[in-house]
């Protein structure tokens, strides 16, 4: 009998609070920061007291204890994962330069926090707190509540506030600088003023200028019979396994005149070795230049659609594929997206909104810090990045 795969060794056809806010920052600085004995002696750091004022918005005043139960915490998870043969090495000096080099870093977000939350203070001095706190407590017991508890590893409200306390801050205060942070937030928001029409000619010249966000790629369902090389007595045996069951399934395949319905299901199920065999072979919306594998990739967007590939001679294994649905590359037209382009363009001029009120504020602001002294926002920012670089 003539069959399409022949066992005989052959040549082969064809051959993919603001501890929340800040948890990921303060966990950079001490990944950076080296706690190993080999370090150079560290110049002698002072303790910091609780109400030592770390910084200045204008009138307000940013005192140590704002941000140092979170550097506490920090600390904390920190040295907990230290070998206990190298705890010795870490001195009390270390640990508390550590902490203000947190503290350092953390202070800038803490500045931008309550110079906004002093704007809105200035510009709506009538505003009624209580009535806006109400609302912001909801929030803070849904969702921000949980969420430190979380955060903080414990599992009631006793035990939360036993941490708390062990941290130098309380429930109470978690709360207050929510709101503060919370208010701040909206007040940027509120405060920006877009225009909301977006002209057909306007979303035209969006469309054209980032036409490839709109792009897409060519995709294919396609079934796989497969032999792993590592699954297979020698590359010789593997040949003649796939080949055999490419035989059983050229029956399958002459026997489904519609090209789109999968037909492999039955032997993959039972013989082949393919990731997706125990579903049948079957992997959909496959796109173009997807996978490792070069010659399968090829041979998933050449092959005509319904008909059985030859034995492909994969990076892993023996291959026989067919294709059953392939939909070329393209880009969407301008008519099914011109909502979302509409959206997009409101979208980047509040961004553009929110970054002016923002700039405009910090040039208003007037800022002093134990560490830089008199600074403009922008300086502050870059001394951070060179304090979190170090």
């Amino acid at each position: 009998m003539n069959t399409p795969f022949s066992s005989r060794t052959h040549s082969l056809i064809a051959r993919q609070p603001r501890a929340i806010l800040l948890f990921s920052s303060v966990l950079s600085v001490l990944s950076v920061v080296s706690l190993s004995a080999q370090e150079p002696a560290a110049p002698t750091v002072q303790p910091m007291a609780e109400c030592e004022v770390l910084a200045r918005v204008n009138d307000e005043v940013i005192l140590a204890s704002d941000l140092s139960w979170e550097a506490q915490f920090m600390l904390q998870e920190r040295l907990a994962k230290i070998p206990p043969e190298m705890q010795a090495e870490v001195t009390p000096e270390k640990v508390e330069q550590l902490r203000q080099q947190i503290m350092q870093n953390n202070l800038m977000s803490v500045v931008e926090i309550r110079m906004i939350y002093g704007d809105f203070r200035r510009r709506v001095p009538q505003a009624n707190l209580e009535g806006i706190y109400v609302k912001i407590d909801e929030e803070w017991e849904k969702k921000e509540l949980p969420k430190l508890m979380k955060n903080l590893k414990v599992s009631s409200l006793a035990e939360l506030d036993q941490k708390l306390y062990s941290l130098g801050t309380s429930r109470e205060e978690r709360l207050k600088d929510f709101r503060v942070q919370t208010i701040a937030r909206g007040w940027v928001t509120e405060s920006v003023k877009i225009d909301r029409e977006v002209t057909h000619e306007q979303m035209l010249e969006f469309y054209a200028e980032h036409a490839p966000d709109y792009d897409f790629p060519a995709k294919a369902d396609w079934e796989e019979l497969m032999v792993r090389y590592d699954q297979a007595p020698s590359r010789e045996a593997a040949y003649g396994m796939v080949a055999t069951m490419g035989n059983e399934a050229f029956a399958l395949v002459a026997a489904q005149p519609d090209p789109s319905v999968p037909v492999f299901a039955p032997i993959a199920k039972q013989k082949s070795q393919g990731f997706t065999a125990a579903q049948g072979g079957l992997t959909r919306s496959t796109t173009q230049g997807a996978l490792a594998d070069e010659k399968l990739n090829t041979a998933i967007f050449e092959t005509p659609l319904g008909q059985m590939s030859g034995i492909i001679e994969g990076d892993r294994g023996f291959h026989i594929i067919r294709v059953v649905k392939r939909s070329d590359a393209g880009r969407t037209p301008f008519a099914e997206v011109q909502n979302q382009i509409a959206d997009r363009i409101r979208n980047e001029r509040f961004s553009a909104g929110v970054k002016s009120s923002i700039a405009k504020i910090r040039r208003n602001t007037r800022i002093w810090t134990k560490f830089t002294g008199e600074v403009k926002f922008n300086e502050l920012a870059e001394k951070a990045k060179e304090t979190q670089l170090r």
